[in-house]
Parts: C-alpha cells; structure tokens; sequence
C-alpha cells in the first residue's frame, strides 16, 4: 500500500512515528510496522524543522494575577512572557492575561510633535520619567517644509521643558541605530515606540514593540502600558 519512497521520506521529514503516520492517516504503531518492515530503524541524522517541538500548549489552570482561565505552557515560558512577568512583578504570565507594565524605553522620533499635542491634552505638567523617553529627529531631516521646521520647534521647546537629556538632533543619526549605539536599551529590557521598526531592539534580546501616539502619550504621563 505505500511504497518504501513514502515511508523513508516522512520519517525523514518527522522522525516520530505518530506524527508521519497521522501524515498516512494510520497509527503510530501501524506506521512503526511500514517502518521496520523497509528496515528503516535509525532515527533520522539531519534534524528537519518538522522534528522541533513546541511545548506551548498543555494543562488548564487559573491565573492567580488575572484571575482568570488559562493554558499553562507544560511550565515553559517564552522569553515575551519572561520578560513581561519580570516588568509586572509577577512570578510568571501567561497567554490571554493584561498586565500593567513599566517600559525602560519610550522612543519617538519626528512624530513626537503628534505625541507632544496629545500629551498636552491629558493635562499631565511633566512626563514620568525624562531619562527613559529618547527623541532622534530623523525621518524629516532636515525639515522640508514649515510646517515640520514648526514641529521640530515645538519638539527642541518641549524636550528643555521637560529636561528631557536623551534628545538627538537631526544629523545624529537614524533613530533605532542611535538608541542601541547609545546603549538606551539593553537585554532584558522593554521598549516602546511610535515606529513600526522598534521591533528591532529585539536582536539585543529585548522586548519592543511599536505603539501609537496617542498611545505613547499615556506612557509619558503615567509611565505605564498595558
């Protein structure tokens, strides 16, 4: 019924009898008896991707933070889950729980004009934290028009205002280069930023993600994000 050719390429391919047998629609054992019977007893040399396991499913249980019912990862964590239980104080978070957490970076670049205008409108006087929030001006450098040598005015006005130190002007530099050159973020640490390319910060090992102004305006005032 299946030929040696089929047999040999799925447990190359798997290297677990269950997992190629469900491939053939038979058992495990059913498939453990095609195997021996091409005499194919050693486990395959090259590792193929089909041959890596996830253990990111596993037992039913409760969250004692969230309170609520989750699927335990068999007790692994991801580095994501990891890191966020470390930010929100918790022994460990699991998939489908909202956490508070702190960010030990906020980046905007030019679009910092937009956060600033948001910002204003909560009515907070100072940011949480001046030496976390890291501005470069780079998408619009130099300023091509009135209206963004306005906004990169409004920007150097707000960053003394609020002693904001870790301001980089425009000719300093692409902003996701001068944040790690700069050592702004380092591994094990979480960063938020209004640019889809923040995920980036994540060949340090770190956690960063891309969030909006109105967004990153909340994190400037209250210093937290969810």
């Amino acid at each position: 019924k299946y030929s040696k050719e089929q047999i040999k390429d799925l447990w190359e391919r798997y290297g677990n009898d269950e997992k190629a047998g469900a491939e053939l629609g038979i058992s495990k054992s059913g498939f453990y008896k095609w195997r021996i019977k091409y005499n194919l007893l050693e486990k395959p040399k090259v590792l193929k991707f089909q041959q890596l396991e996830f253990s990111l499913a596993g037992q039913t249980g409760v969250s004692k933070s969230a309170g609520i019912l989750i699927k335990q990862g068999a007790g692994k964590l991801t580095i994501t889950q990891k890191l966020l239980a470390k930010k929100a104080g918790f022994a460990q978070v699991q998939v489908g729980e909202i956490v508070n957490v702190e960010p030990d970076l906020a980046m905007s670049h030019d679009n910092a004009g937009l956060v600033i205008k948001q910002f204003k409108q909560i009515g907070q006087s100072g940011v949480w934290n001046p030496e976390r929030i890291v501005i470069p001006l780079d998408h619009r450098a130099p300023a091509e028009s009135e209206k963004t040598a306005t906004a990169h005015k409004s920007i150097r006005e707000f960053v003394k205002e609020q002693n904001i130190k870790n301001f980089y002007d425009i000719k300093e530099g692409i902003c996701h280069q001068v944040v790690i050159e700069k050592a702004h973020i380092l591994p094990g640490e979480l960063a938020v930023g209004t640019d889809s390319h923040t995920t980036s910060y994540g060949c340090l090992g770190a956690l960063s993600t891309g969030i909006g102004a109105t967004e990153m305006a909340a994190v400037w005032a209250t210093g937290k994000i969810w």
